[in-house]
């Protein structure tokens, strides 16, 4: 958020710009809540796979709320979109054992495909003449529907208000 929203007064003054969130169809592993404010840094309720939900559930809603309140700012020169990759060919699962590292294999792309729908997303001129903004993408360049979490709006700004007083307190001349 915090470099993005840096580069947020570049990427209005162009004439056309395109904001490519890099989400996961594991946004479905994200707690219950969504969002687990109240326990966001516990280490004692920490869950890898429900952390990694959560924070690509954060992804999605991030691309939604920036794209509203760009809308709302009369900007609409800017596309924000967020996409799931796919299960791409890299080292995320080194550490699993052999027998799912063999089964995860033939659900993998490679990268040249793991990177087409960033691509189309970044490059397509489709995205600026159907306005395609606050959308969500799966392999390969397909418009699809993300969990009802995905789509809480009171959610995504709740966690826009979290992560913006958050930077804040972490960054100097604030």
């Amino acid at each position: 958020m915090a470099l993005t929203l840096g580069l947020l007064p570049l990427l209005e003054a162009a004439p056309v710009a395109k904001i490519v969130c890099v989400s996961s169809a594991a946004h479905q592993m994200a707690p219950k809540v969504g969002i687990n404010f109240d326990h966001i840094n516990d280490e004692t309720v920490y869950n890898k796979h429900t952390a990694y939900g959560q924070s690509k559930l954060a992804t999605i809603l991030f691309a939604r709320e920036l794209h509203k309140r760009l809308r709302a700012r009369g900007v609409n020169h800017v596309y924000v979109n967020a996409l799931h990759p796919g299960v791409v060919q890299t080292e995320l699962f080194r550490e699993y054992s052999w027998i799912v590292q063999k089964v995860i294999w033939f659900f993998q792309r490679t990268a040249d495909d793991g990177a087409k729908t960033q691509l189309y997303c970044a490059a397509s001129p489709e995205i600026e003449t159907k306005n395609v903004s606050a959308k969500y993408f799966t392999p390969i360049a397909k418009l699809n529907e993300t969990t009802a979490l995905g789509q809480d709006m009171d959610l995504a700004a709740k966690l826009w208000t979290y992560t913006k007083e958050l930077i804040a307190s972490k960054t100097p001349d604030n």
